[in-house]
């Protein structure tokens, strides 16, 4: 067993302990221990496995493994007294998730039956039985979760498979159905997929509890010891390259909503958002298209009368060469009309970005939030740390990863990410009810009808010439009110009090010192006298 040589970097806010593992079983778990905390007791585990490994033939397995592995096992038969059963009679609460790229299950429980719990989850992961009536009743609830998803976002993803070369699996359809999965055989498919891919050296593990680290190691490594390391290690997947820039026209069924959608693959495994980039270089990237102040695409968009909403987002994986940079933007009608206007402002926006002058702001905006960074949710604080456990080159950085390991500035990284950021490497969703009756396709899932087209040059050429420069559209200035002494100046605390009330406003002030951290949290009443009134109503 490796045990934690070098210390977890937490915040010097943070009152936990903490502890890194490496069982003998390779098993990789990091253990909090907060005698004094009011949390329930929590553990999440997350195994390397998810739907891009999904069989051609079995689309959504993993979901169904995932669903079913937590009923019965070799120790505990018994389907009226399952895992689930136990927890809800403990006070607690259950859930799991299958990712693309990893599968996590989680729960809280009572700090009492932490010890009991962990015994009997690991049973599950031990020997798993997968009783098909069981499989049987839920295909039956994954149909049903099929047939009730109505986001359309979620939906449009399964178009994206297949547009990628050597046939990467991004877009694959991934939730299962009575079609993909109502077979036969499929209790010894599940069988099968937890032997291939359920192993202790791809399975990363958190736990926190008020017991002290050693009856915490005690616990682990007597139960999570015993599950068997097949010493699975991940094929890598196709490189995530675009066959060709693409747009697709999407017919929706929502009346007046116009959705346009821009993913940026970077398949540059050296950016890797997950592990790799040391100076946040995504976040800075993120925060820039996304942002809503004076200067940013969304002012400029939104004083054009072309759009209401806008956020960008970044996606990684666990598999390091999965990188997305993106843009959602949800259109007026003028805006759906003059779309490539918009485009041509889009790609405005990312050449004229400049890389040295924001990053300086995020540095000091993120060593604030660090200081004073208090980790005091027990089942969010183990979800994270259970992830992270994939992407991080070392334990040391558990904490700190993603968001606060900006150790130092690297503009040409940032670069770097916006080179791929160009129409020629470009993915263009365009979901609107004007295409209803325009479109030429049916994708056979979701019976999404829509058209897709190669972003020919004439087009790229379009997007980045043919419109007049906007002057609207400029860098955010350094925030002048982020302070340079951060140290809390007083530890005393007082109830709020009347210090303002002149022409109709109140300002009720007080101090609270107990969390020791330098925030501001402001409450805004509105009394309306005409509320309710017939007179007023229109």
């Amino acid at each position: 067993m490796i045990n934690d040589i070098l210390s977890i970097e937490k915040s010097p806010n943070d009152s936990n302990i903490y502890k890194y593992i490496k069982l003998e079983n390779e098993l990789e778990l990091v253990l909090i221990s907060n005698p004094n905390s009011n949390q329930y007791s929590a553990l999440t585990l997350s195994v390397g496995v998810g739907s891009f490994f999904d069989p051609s033939d079995v689309l959504g397995l993993s979901h169904l493994v995932e669903r079913s592995i937590l009923l019965s096992n070799e120790k505990n038969p018994d389907s009226n007294d399952d895992f689930s059963t136990f927890i809800q009679l403990n006070g607690g609460f259950l859930n799991s998730v299958t990712y693309e790229d990893r599968t996590s299950f989680y729960y809280k429980i009572d700090s009492l039956c932490l010890e009991e719990s962990i015994e009997k989850f690991s049973n599950y992961l031990i020997a798993p039985i997968f009783n098909k009536d069981l499989l049987e009743r839920e295909i039956n609830i994954i149909e049903s979760e099929f047939n009730s998803i109505f986001d359309e976002n979620k939906k449009n993803l399964v178009l994206l498979k297949g547009i990628f070369e050597n046939d990467h699996p991004y877009g694959q359809f991934n939730n299962g159905n009575n079609k993909t999965l109502r077979l036969e055989d499929i209790r010894n498919r599940c069988m099968e997929f937890f032997e291939k891919h359920y192993s202790s050296n791809v399975m990363k593990l958190c736990v926190y509890g008020k017991q002290s680290i050693e009856k915490l190691e005690e616990m682990c490594k007597k139960s999570f010891g015993l599950i068997k390391n097949k010493k699975i290690y991940s094929t890598p997947l196709p490189k995530f390259v675009l066959k060709n820039p693409i747009k697709f026209e999407i017919a929706s069924n929502i009346q007046d909503k116009h959705i346009l959608k821009i993913i940026w693959p970077i398949n540059d495994e050296s950016l890797s958002f997950k592990g790799k980039v040391r100076s946040n270089s995504n976040s800075i990237i993120n925060h820039y298209l996304g942002h809503e102040a004076k200067g940013s695409l969304s002012a400029a968009l939104d004083n054009l009368g072309y759009s209401y909403r806008l956020y960008s987002f970044a996606q990684s994986y666990a598999i390091k060469d999965i990188n997305i940079m993106g843009l959602e933007i949800h259109l007026t009608k003028c805006g759906f009309d003059n779309i490539d206007h918009v485009m041509f402002l889009v790609n405005q926006t990312i050449r004229e970005f400049n890389a040295n002058q924001m990053v300086k702001t995020e540095l000091r905006t993120l060593d604030i939030e660090w200081k004073y960074l208090n980790n005091d949710s027990s089942i969010d604080l183990t979800r994270v740390v259970s992830n992270n456990l994939f992407y991080v080159e070392s334990h040391v950085q558990v904490l700190k990863y993603p968001k606060y390991m900006f150790e130092k500035e690297n503009p040409s990284e940032i670069n770097k990410i916006l080179s791929f950021m160009v129409p020629s490497n470009m993915i263009v969703m365009v979901s609107s009810n004007e295409f209803k009756g325009k479109t030429n396709s049916e994708n056979d899932i979701y019976k999404i009808q829509y058209s897709s087209q190669v972003i020919e040059d004439s087009l790229i050429k379009k997007w980045k010439f043919d419109y007049q420069r906007s002057v609207d559209i400029v860098l955010p200035k350094p925030n002048p009110y982020l302070p340079n002494d951060i140290e809390i100046k007083t530890k005393t605390s007082s109830k709020p009090h009347e210090i303002y009330n002149f022409n109709g406003i109140k300002i009720d002030w007080g101090s609270e010192s107990s969390l020791n951290s330098p925030y501001l949290n402001i409450i805004v009443k509105f009394d309306c006298p005409t509320k309710g009134n017939e007179q007023y109503k229109n």
